[in-house]
């Protein structure tokens, strides 16, 4: 055998091994930049492009007449949206209940196995903030898991819903979209609703679920699917405790866009970050216990006023509708990481969550996973006596009216600017609330700003085999069997 003849031989070797080296990093890309992928990254990038560019998204004339921001916020969510490859629609709310502002949702459907859908939502509109706490965690963890599932495909259908009309409209996103299923039956294919609202900067991750009916707990399996998994991940996962009286644990049906769904009977979990108890367990605030998200001291109350010109001060230690700390500046300054911690865990038990649920979930999560926790009577640390006691569900003859906060300080009660009440059987009731307009100028228009296409983003959303998998799966076969018939035929 020639010199010549050798270095044509270990050279076709060389380019053939090489090749196949090259050709196999393609489909262990495509699968292990998959779940690789760090929690929370990618929605702590949206959520800082969203605060630093729509601040104030706030959807009602009455509070803020340009509202050019909110509608930005919408257009920007449509581009990224549509650049994971998703089709959506929008729906428009109803003019005469909202008070003349034109409500949009943005919604995007994904097709699973089985016609039976999981709807995950978060409200995009805010007061007069920046609204990163409330409700920038719960948008940007909606883009993560989006983004995620794009190219995944799960046993349920999983419906993208990004609300509008939440603060100061009486949750209208939610109630169009409830309303538009119930007069096309679609309400039916509904499993579960899955609610993203202020899950970034609370002191601890809170889940909500189910309804009591004659005391007995009811409609609990994603509730309970949530804290299951949420263990088997090593997270914690809490919920309200029992000294609480508020809200009756584990449920929290209103004061989001959860309530609809609640009200047709629609299971439901609720994911927030928030500070029902103090470090030692105690009530966090005995102020107003329902309605704060930190224990923190250097949290103070701040001013804000309703559209009755009323104002008043959020209660101590509340983070949302403050415009002094509902910044993402001032919280990561308060707590570093706590932010970016808290929405990647949610982002990582609602990803199990959309991996594992089948049909059979509903029977699978149906013992109830609560158990009520002892409590040791403190009467020094009771709640004051302007707390609220347990209220039960609002009856189907309760009107809006009836509802709507009369006082600034009765408005201030609530988590979210209005906890719409329940309605008839056929649609879900009305409520509305109008805080009052700020007199702090809005930032500039954000029209001409440029929006980050998604090609520019890194990472890549969990993407099991797909056909690009297989095809390369093949292509890298057919190399090992040219390299073999190069070995055997010319190197050996």
């Amino acid at each position: 055998m020639t010199k010549t003849t050798m270095k044509t031989k270990r050279f076709l070797f060389l380019i053939c091994t090489a090749a196949l080296l090259l050709a196999g990093l393609r489909p262990f890309a495509l699968t292990v930049r998959a779940d690789d992928v760090e929690y929370g990254k990618a929605a702590y990038d949206y959520l800082t492009y969203l605060t630093e560019n729509f601040p104030k998204r706030v959807n009602n004339t009455n509070v803020l007449e340009n509202q050019d921001n909110k509608v930005a916020a919408g257009e920007w969510i449509d581009v990224i949206m549509r650049g994971f490859g998703y089709q959506g629609y929008t729906i428009d709310g109803d003019l005469t209940r909202n008070q003349g502002n034109p409500v949009k949702d943005y919604c995007y459907f994904k097709q699973g196995r089985s016609s039976k859908k999981v709807v995950i939502g978060a409200h995009y509109d805010s007061v007069l903030t920046e609204g990163a706490e409330d409700n920038g965690t719960g948008v940007s963890v909606l883009l993560e898991l989006a983004r995620r599932f794009s190219d995944v495909q799960t046993d349920l259908s999983i419906e993208f819903c990004f609300w509008d009309g939440e603060e100061f409209l009486g949750e209208a996103g939610s109630f169009a979209y409830v309303s538009k299923a119930i007069s096309e039956q679609t309400l039916k294919n509904i499993l579960l609703y899955v609610n993203l609202d202020c899950v970034g900067s609370g002191d601890r991750l809170y889940a909500y679920g189910g309804e009591y009916e004659n005391n007995v707990l009811v409609r609990d399996w994603g509730y309970n699917m949530a804290i299951t998994l949420s263990k088997e991940l090593g997270i914690e996962l809490n919920t309200i405790p029992d000294n609480i009286t508020r809200f009756k644990a584990p449920t929290r049906t209103q004061a989001s866009d959860q309530i609809f769904f609640a009200d047709q009977k629609v299971p439901y979990v609720y994911f927030e970050a928030n500070a029902w108890v103090d470090k030692d367990g105690n009530e966090g605030n005995r102020e107003k216990p329902y309605n704060y998200n930190t224990t923190d001291p250097g949290v103070i109350p701040t001013e804000y006023v309703w559209a009755n010109g009323e104002t008043y001060k959020t209660t101590k230690g509340m983070i949302i509708h403050s415009q002094m700390f509902d910044k993402l500046s001032v919280l990561e300054g308060m707590f570093p990481g706590r932010i970016k911690r808290h929405m990647a865990e949610t982002s990582e038990i609602v990803t199990k969550m959309l991996k594992t649920m089948t049909e059979d979930s509903p029977n699978q999560y149906r013992e109830s996973v609560y158990r009520p926790a002892a409590v040791t009577p403190e009467p020094t640390l009771a709640p004051e006596t302007d707390a609220p006691t347990e209220t039960e569900k609002p009856t189907e003859t309760e009107t809006a009216q009836e509802t709507e906060p009369t006082t600034a300080e009765e408005s201030s009660e609530e988590f979210s600017s209005d906890e719409a009440e329940a309605g008839t059987d056929a649609v879900p009731s009305e409520d509305t609330s109008d805080p009052d307009e700020e007199t702090e100028e809005n930032t500039e228009p954000v029209g001409e700003k440029t929006l980050p296409s998604e090609a520019e983003e890194e990472g890549s959303p969990y993407r099991p085999a797909n056909a690009l998998t297989v095809i390369a799966v093949i292509f890298i076969m057919a190399l090992w069997g040219l390299w073999a018939y190069v070995y055997l035929r010319y190197y050996r």
